[in-house]
C-alpha cells in the first residue's frame, strides 16, 4: 500500500517536471522597439491658461519612441500569455482654433513604463490577435509652450499635476515571421483618468481642464530568442488544441 501510493506520487512528481521543463523550453524572451502615435481624450471643454487668460484649445496627436522587452509564455498550441515592461513617449500637441487675445501652442510630453499582460491567440500560419490590461507608471509630464511673438520656448515641468500610475486596455494584432522576428500594431485606450489638476495650478502652467486619459497606437518590430527558427503552417501538437 506504501510502495503503491509513493509510486504514485513518484510518476505525479516527474510528470510535473516533465511539463515544466517541456512548457520552459518554449519559453521565449524577447526585445522590441518602435513608434507610438498618441492623442489625449479629454472632456469637451478643452481650456488651458494662457498668458493668464482661460482659452479653448483643439489637441492633435503626437509621435514618440516605444521600447521594452517581454515573454512569450505557451499555453497551447494556439494561445500563450505574453507580459512586457516597456517605456513608452506619448502626449498631443495643441492649436487655438478660433483668434485669442493670446496665441500659442503647447507641447504635451508624457514617459510612461507600462506593463502590459496580454492574451495572444496564434494561427498557424503566423498571424495572431492580442488583448488584455494594461498599467502605467508615470516617469515624468512637462509641457513646451510656444507663445505668439515671444523669442523663447517657456518648459513647464507638471509631473505632480498628473497621477502617478493609469489603467488601460490593449487590442492588437500582428505577424510573426521565420526566424522569430514579428511585426507587432496595437491600439491602447486609456481606461482612467490621470489628471490631478487644481484650478490654482491651471492657472500656473498651461495644463488642461477636465479629465485626461491616454490614447495610443504602438506600431513596433520585434524579436524572439530561444529559438533557431519560427515554424509557419500547421505546427506540431505539443499541447492539447483550444
Amino acid at each position: 500500500m506504501i510502495h503503491s501510493s509513493l509510486r504514485k506520487l513518484s510518476i505525479l512528481f516527474l510528470s510535473a517536471n516533465f511539463l515544466l521543463i517541456s512548457v520552459k523550453a518554449q519559453i521565449q524572451f524577447g526585445v522590441k522597439a518602435g513608434m507610438s502615435v498618441s492623442d489625449v481624450l479629454t472632456t469637451s471643454s478643452e481650456v488651458v491658461y494662457i498668458g493668464g487668460s482661460p482659452q479653448t484649445v483643439r489637441f492633435f496627436p503626437a509621435m514618440g519612441f516605444e521600447g521594452g522587452i517581454l515573454l512569450s509564455i505557451p499555453l497551447s498550441t494556439h494561445f500563450a500569455i505574453q507580459p512586457e515592461v516597456g517605456f513608452s513617449a506619448q502626449g498631443a500637441y495643441n492649436n487655438p482654433p478660433g483668434d485669442y487675445t493670446v496665441g500659442a501652442t503647447e507641447t504635451y510630453s508624457f514617459h510612461w513604463i507600462q506593463f502590459p499582460l496580454l492574451l495572444k491567440w496564434h494561427s498557424p500560419w503566423g498571424y495572431y490577435v492580442e488583448t488584455g490590461p494594461q498599467l502605467g507608471l508615470l516617469l515624468s509630464a512637462s509641457i513646451e509652450e510656444n507663445v505668439v511673438g515671444a523669442t523663447n520656448l517657456v518648459y513647464y515641468n507638471v509631473k505632480n499635476q498628473y497621477k502617478s500610475s493609469d489603467v488601460g486596455w490593449t487590442l492588437g494584432t500582428g505577424y510573426l515571421f521565420p526566424y522569430n522576428i514579428g511585426l507587432d500594431v496595437r491600439y491602447i485606450l486609456g481606461l482612467s483618468n490621470f489628471s490631478n489638476v487644481s484650478g490654482t495650478e491651471m492657472q500656473s502652467a498651461p495644463v488642461q481642464s477636465g479629465s485626461i486619459k491616454n490614447s495610443a497606437v504602438q506600431i513596433s518590430i520585434y524579436y524572439l530568442f530561444g529559438k533557431h527558427k519560427t515554424e509557419i503552417g500547421p505546427p506540431s501538437k505539443s499541447y492539447p488544441d483550444l
